[in-house]
């Protein structure tokens, strides 16, 4: 199931840009943060949530997922969406 992929905010702080993209999955919401260094050229991506997954393809593509535990065991991570970024 694939869900669609928006990029809800842009916004700049002194020298870096911080992109939020939202994902909406079984009813709930979750956001990353992409934030980019405009001086030092380099991308940090932050997390709302731990069991967000962030598998990298390239530079700038991802498939995002989501891990469930239960009963302490991993279950299978579930890729279900992909997005691009870019500055």
């Amino acid at each position: 199931m694939k869900e669609g992929v928006k990029c809800f905010k842009k916004f700049s702080v002194k020298h870096s840009e911080v992109h939020l993209r939202f994902f909406r999955i079984a009813n709930q919401l979750f956001y990353i943060r992409i934030k980019k260094c405009l001086k030092h050229k380099k991308y940090l991506i932050l997390k709302e949530k731990k069991n967000i997954i962030l598998k990298k393809l390239n530079k700038t593509n991802f498939n995002v997922g989501i891990q469930e535990k239960k009963y302490g065991k991993d279950r299978n991570i579930s890729f279900f969406s992909h997005f691009c970024f870019s500055f």
